[in-house]
């Protein structure tokens, strides 16, 4: 339908809209549409004040679409003063404009153009940081699809990074947070806070590291703490590399941490982040906690050991935790570049130099492992077994030894002895009989006197008999069973408790000693002296029953 004002000049349609009266409404309807025809930048300041200050909010709604339609860049200011307006429509008409613009206005910033750019430089100045956080915030920008209010979006955060404004950080840093937030729009917030580097980023960095699940975008938040000048950056950084599973975001923390250039500071934040972390020795990835630790070259130049005497000093002040003495341990050995021998010797160089106590070091000693670290111990260990085990059991074993000898000697005099009596008594029974015999030769002897030798015959016999088959030789063959029961049992038994004694050695110097072992050892040396004596006391029974045995098959023969 043509416009009777289309023939108007820009002057006469401007004239027009600036008489605003009830009775003028649709003639200055008219007039808009007419310059939005024209499509001529003069008419923007004409459409952005009936935008902005014409009452009637029919106007003002008509207004944005025609500066949509004229030039949306260069109406910016105008579409941002009207984000404000009483009217909801007017105000959501607005925005949506801006939205479109953003994404140009953006687009502009890298034209081929020299004066567009300044242009665009210049629109963009003009943007408030209130007006970027609503579009920002905006759940669902009408008539936009999804694709083009991603894009929206991602042009307000370049924005707020590009205005230089700290009061854009937090605003940034809650959009870093939101969930389900789709990568491009995370890289372009981590982007923004880049322009920034303020530690007002730093809770929401931290937050995104501990809840967002990608490791990638992880690493853009640990790198860009890496550029924050602040210990409390240092202090997320060093919980990342502690408590993250996923090595890439404990690569780019060590790298994030390498740029601070306070490695002391780095290493307490990181010892106590340990403590505060469930990690275990065996679950810990400790080269990257080395590597960020290290001190700058100039340092390492007056002393190559600074980092491990340093973790040294701090383990010695962790000596009561366990959990904390293997992971420092590790964390040492890896310091001196795995060598075990060389961290023992910058160990045993903290001793010397501090003069500190040997009982603070063991634990440490033990965790560190090695010839070197664990001289000191061995030779304490050794010494203490020494005085107060080996040294006993020996005493223990020379006296046992010395009494099984007294033992074994008088058993063998008792053997002796007992063959002299029964070659004695033999000796009289052949006297006897022979004598007797001699009697009976000479056929001179009386009745008496025949009694007399006929009965020192038969006793002499009867001696004889007794000696060689009862009696003495019973108790020769039966002293010769004690005596090779006794030395068997004697050698079974010092070989036993020698094992024993030898593996309580073995444990107490690895410290693997435990009351239950006591216990079991305790146990295998009262087997021994209970088989000893078991053994023994079944030599004997083999004795007598032996001699009964003997004496059950002579009756039987005789018989």
């Amino acid at each position: 339908m043509p416009n009777e004002l289309d023939n108007l000049t820009v002057a006469e349609l401007g004239a027009l809209l600036a008489t605003r009266t009830a009775e003028t409404v649709a003639t200055r309807q008219q007039a808009i549409l007419a310059l939005a025809a024209l499509r001529v930048p003069e008419v923007i300041p004409l459409l952005g004040n009936a935008l902005t200050q014409d009452p009637e909010r029919g106007i003002r709604r008509i207004s944005v679409g025609a500066l949509e339609q004229v030039d949306v860049l260069a109406a910016v200011p105008y579409l941002q003063i009207a984000l404000g307006d009483s009217d909801d429509i007017t105000a959501d008409r607005a925005r949506y404009a801006l939205a479109t613009a953003l994404p140009r206005l953006i687009a502009a910033l890298d034209h081929a153009d020299a004066v567009v750019q300044q242009q665009a430089g210049v629109l963009l100045q003009t943007l408030t940081i209130p007006t970027l956080q609503t579009i920002l915030t905006t759940e669902e920008l009408t008539d936009l699809t999804a694709e083009e209010q991603s894009a929206v979006k991602r042009s307000a955060t370049i924005a707020l990074g590009l205005m230089g404004n700290s009061a854009a950080v937090p605003i940034l840093g809650e959009a870093l947070i939101w969930p389900m937030q789709e990568r491009g729009m995370v890289l372009a917030l981590v982007t923004a806070l880049e322009k920034f580097n303020d530690p007002q980023a730093i809770p929401f960095l931290e937050k995104f590291l501990r809840e967002n699940p990608d490791a990638a975008l992880k690493g853009q938040a640990a790198r860009l703490l890496g550029n924050i000048p602040h210990p409390e950056a240092v202090t997320v950084l060093t919980r990342a590399l502690v408590e993250q599973q996923q090595g890439e975001v404990r690569l780019a923390a060590e790298a994030a941490l390498r740029r601070h250039p306070d490695w002391q500071q780095k290493a307490v934040l990181l010892i106590e982040a340990l403590r505060n972390s469930g990690q275990e020795r065996a679950t810990l990835d400790s080269v990257p906690i080395i590597r960020a630790l290290r001190p700058p070259d100039s340092e390492i130049g007056r002393n190559r050991h600074l980092l491990t005497d340093y973790l040294i000093e701090q383990a010695v002040a962790l000596s009561n935790d366990p959990r904390m003495n293997a992971i420092m341990a590790k964390l040492i050995t890896d310091s001196a570049d795995g060598i075990r021998n060389l961290a023992g010797e910058r160990l045993n160089h903290y001793k010397q130099r501090t003069n500190t106590a040997e009982p603070l070091l063991q634990n440490l000693r033990f965790e560190i492992g090695g010839a070197t670290a664990l001289a000191p111990v061995a030779t304490l260990l050794q010494e203490d077994l020494k005085t107060y085990f080996q040294n006993p059991i020996k005493e223990l074993n020379e006296k046992t030894l010395a009494m099984w000898q007294d033992t074994i000697r008088l058993a063998r005099l008792g053997f002796a002895l007992r063959a002299g009596m029964s070659f004695i008594l033999f000796i009289v029974g052949i006297y006897l009989t022979l004598s007797s015999y001699q009697s009976f030769l000479g056929g001179t002897l009386q009745t008496e006197g025949f009694f007399g030798a006929g009965v020192s015959f038969v006793g002499g016999l009867g001696l004889m008999l007794a000696t060689v088959y009862s009696g003495p030789l019973k108790d020769i063959r039966k002293s010769v069973t004690d005596v090779g029961t006794a030395n068997a049992a004697f050698i079974g038994y010092v070989h036993r408790v020698q094992q024993i004694s030898h593996t309580f050695s073995f444990l107490y110097i690895q410290e693997q000693i435990s009351p239950e072992q006591v216990e079991a050892l305790g146990k295998l040396i009262e087997d021994a002296m209970g088989d000893t004596i078991r053994m023994l006391g079944d030599g004997e029974r083999a004795g007598s029953n032996g001699q009964r045995s003997r004496g059950q098959g002579r009756g039987a023969t005789n018989y």
